[in-house]
């Protein structure tokens, strides 16, 4: 039994969990808010103790543990809806209670994850900020990473940043190597899906649709590698943005094309069928467009692992 003890922050899917379970790592925690969220945890993982809210959580109060792991929200980041937002929008700004935490816990290794908008938002002062906060007790190595980079057929870069405390010495490591993709979306859709999943003459017209009030995208279907899961995949935005596919199967009153489902989406993200989806489709959408790729941070934390011994 390996003796490496660890908590993660932003919870959502649990992906990195699993990456760290597969490892033989202990979970000692977990924070997360969102009900549906929690609700699909505790399904795929019974019986892990839940801190709750990051931003009540008392840091003096938490077990110890050997690796923190998380993303904190990106959306301030990645949208940028105001000027100056970034790191100080309502949400992205959870990312100094992860500081807190893990400047006040210093477990050995820590690993984050999020949009690699990050490097440049506010003109790069914001991945500054991020930089010079894990710098204060940990050696870092960070790098955008691409899903499709790891065998699994979407395009979604990430930045990865990872960690080891300064009182261990040199920080040798590397991340990993990419490897030949030789999946297709195609490969991961299901033969056969509920008619809900396809869109009307008038929907299908929406989506391909090139734009309005001067927007001009170019509406491409059957995309693979796929485009980036987002959380908003529910609202159905134009296939400029995000994913549909044609199939011989139409259904009535239907045309033949369609929206992955949530399955799919957990395919795209790294994840085997076995992994448990127990909410609606409006929420699992939520969570695979917000989660890490479990192909990635697998590989990551292989690499890591490595370090460790």
């Amino acid at each position: 039994m390996i003796n490496i003890k660890y908590f993660e922050l932003f919870a959502g899917t649990g992906i990195g969990g699993i990456a760290l379970d597969r490892l033989g790592f202990e979970n000692v925690g977990y924070s997360e808010i969102d009900p549906s969220a929690i609700k699909n945890y505790n399904e795929n993982f019974p019986n892990r103790k839940n801190y709750g809210d990051i931003t009540k959580i008392k840091e003096t109060e938490l077990p110890d543990f050997d690796i923190i792991i998380g993303g904190s929200p990106c959306t301030d980041i990645s949208q940028m809806k105001k000027d100056g937002e970034g790191l100080n929008g309502i949400n992205s700004k959870l990312f100094h209670d992860y500081i807190r935490i893990l400047n006040y816990k210093k477990p050995k290794w820590f690993i984050f994850e999020n949009v690699r908008k990050l490097l440049t938002s506010n003109d790069g002062d914001d991945f500054k900020i991020v930089k010079e906060s894990f710098e204060i007790n940990y050696n870092i190595k960070y790098k955008v990473l691409n899903t499709a980079d790891y065998g699994v057929p979407q395009t979604r870069r990430r930045i990865y940043i990872v960690g080891q405390r300064k009182d261990l010495g040199n920080f040798n490591y590397n991340f990993p190597e990419i490897v030949p993709l030789n999946l297709t979306v195609q490969d991961l859709l299901e033969s056969k899906v509920d008619d809900k999943y396809y869109l009307t003459d008038k929907m299908s017209k929406t989506v391909l649709s090139r734009g309005t009030g001067g927007w001009n995208a170019n509406p491409e279907t059957d995309m693979s590698p796929a485009r980036p899961l987002c959380a908003t995949l529910y609202k159905m935005h134009r296939a400029s943005q995000d994913n549909y596919y044609h199939t011989e199967y139409k259904p009535k009153d239907k045309t033949n094309l369609r929206r992955p489902t949530p399955r799919e989406c957990a395919r795209l993200q790294g994840l085997p069928d076995t992994y448990k989806i127990v909410v609606s489709d409006t929420q699992a959408y939520k969570l695979f467009g917000n989660a890490m790729s479990y192909n990635v941070i697998s590989k990551v934390l292989e690499m890591l692992f490595d370090c460790m011994k």
